[in-house]
């Protein structure tokens, strides 16, 4: 028997608390990425996401094998942002991800990340900007420091 997706939906935003977290936002921004000023890796290529200003940036990191994808995707609000977070994090077969917070991490508005270590895998929102921060090479590393240089980079980003 499969839910309804209306059903469904009424149960991921229940498991996630989304209630708590989807009116929690900074202003919007008008933001992109500057990749250069990552830690610890260099711009392999950057990849538009077709139907706007969307794109996934793929780093290499200094160690070898190592491979992350920074997926940037501006919204026209913070709440727009925000469901892309709980569409993604809905994806996930593990029954709940933990928060970012649970994680001992603090990261944009809302965050969600991969249990155990290295977190390999970071959500988040912060103000209009839906972001993901993924380890993608034959190594999986850590991606919590190149999360936070992002969540930081859109703090000082202009008002939208």
């Amino acid at each position: 028997m499969t839910m309804e997706p209306d059903a469904a939906r009424d149960d991921l935003e229940e498991r996630y608390d989304f209630a708590a977290w989807a009116g929690r936002a900074s202003a919007p921004v008008r933001f992109v990425l500057d990749p250069h000023a990552l830690p610890n890796s260099r711009l392999r290529e950057r990849s538009p996401i077709p139907g706007g200003a969307d794109h996934i940036d793929h780093l290499e990191q200094d160690q070898p094998g190592s491979h992350v994808a920074v997926t940037v995707a501006v919204r026209a609000s913070a709440l727009d942002a925000q469901q892309g977070l709980l569409g993604i994090i809905g994806t996930s077969m593990l029954p709940r991800l933990p928060s970012c917070a649970e994680a001992g991490v603090e990261i944009g508005d809302a965050c969600f990340c991969s249990p155990g270590e290295p977190i390999d895998r970071v959500w988040f929102t912060r103000a209009n900007v839906f972001v993901r921060v993924e380890s993608v090479g034959e190594q999986p590393v850590s991606v919590v420091d190149i999360a936070a240089a992002v969540d930081g980079q859109i703090r000082e980003a202009p008002a939208g």
